[in-house]
Parts: C-alpha cells; sequence; structure tokens
C-alpha cells in the first residue's frame, strides 16, 4: 500500500540580514537638535546686538540597550554660530536672552541672514563600570532666518 502524498504550503526560511549596531548610530537618533531663538524677535535693528540662544540642555544623558549590553551615555554639547554675513562664535554655552546672554551679534547691514548652529556632542560611556570617551562625534545642524532692518536716525531738540 502506497502512503498519500502530503504537499506543504510553506516558504523556505530566508535568512533576515542582520544589522549593524553600533553606539554612534543610536546616538545620532537620540540627541535632540536645537531650536534657534533670538532677541529682539521682531526686526532687530542694525548696529544693535542681537542676542541668540538654544534649547538644548547643558548634559545629555542616556541609557542605550545594544544587543542586550546596556551603556550609559553622558554628553555635553558645544556650539558653532554661524549669524550669516561672516561672523562666527565658538562656545560651550548655549546663549540666552537679554541682558544675560553672552551669545551676541551686531549687524551693520540691513537684510535676512541664514544663522546656522552647528551643535557638536562629545562626552563618555560607561559599560561594566568603566568610563571611556566616546570616539568621534555626533553632530546635528539648525538654521533660523533673521531679518534685519535699518532704523531712520532721528534728533529731536
Amino acid at each position: 500500500m502506497k502512503k498519500p502524498a502530503i504537499k506543504r504550503n510553506y516558504r523556505p526560511r530566508v535568512k533576515k540580514a542582520v544589522t549593524k549596531v553600533n553606539l554612534s548610530d543610536r546616538l545620532i537618533k537620540l540627541v535632540p537638535t536645537a531650536g534657534v531663538a533670538y532677541q529682539p524677535e521682531f526686526e532687530p535693528l542694525t548696529n544693535v546686538p542681537v542676542y541668540f540662544w538654544c534649547d538644548l540642555p547643558t548634559l545629555f544623558q542616556s541609557r542605550v540597550d545594544i544587543i542586550g549590553e546596556v551603556v550609559d551615555v553622558a554628553l555635553r554639547p558645544s556650539f558653532m554660530w554661524s549669524f550669516g554675513d561672516g561672523g562666527i562664535y565658538a562656545t560651550t554655552d548655549n546663549g540666552g536672552p537679554y541682558p544675560n546672554g553672552n551669545v551676541q551679534h551686531t549687524y551693520t547691514r540691513p537684510g535676512t541672514y541664514l544663522v546656522t548652529l552647528l551643535t557638536t556632542w562629545n562626552g563618555t560611556y560607561t559599560h561594566n563600570a568603566q568610563a571611556r570617551a566616546v570616539s568621534g562625534t555626533v553632530k546635528k545642524i539648525s538654521v533660523a532666518a533673521i531679518t534685519v532692518v535699518a532704523a531712520p536716525t532721528t534728533f529731536k531738540g
């Protein structure tokens, strides 16, 4: 007696491609991107300082799980401000509004300028109670447009 043939309706298993997971790829997704603010926010004047700042924390901490291993990360930002008229300012302070902000720029000509903020994150990671420097950096770019106007000079006697 012949056994009946069993017809199987399944697909052969295909091995999934394993993506390489590393700390820098995870950090690029985790660190925040800055929002750029300035004061006065409506039509700053030429030859008058404009105060700039961003909304980033001075310390970013996160716990990252990479292939079952827990890594604690602590990163600090540094900033490179480009004011759109050739002026550049590098600092580790995220600035602030008038009167205490220390990121200031004075425009000498009216116009619309693109202010670019390059944030570079550096820091350390801790794994198995050993702290090590993060090799490389994580960089994020933020852009804001600012329109500067000329103010007429009027003397009153």
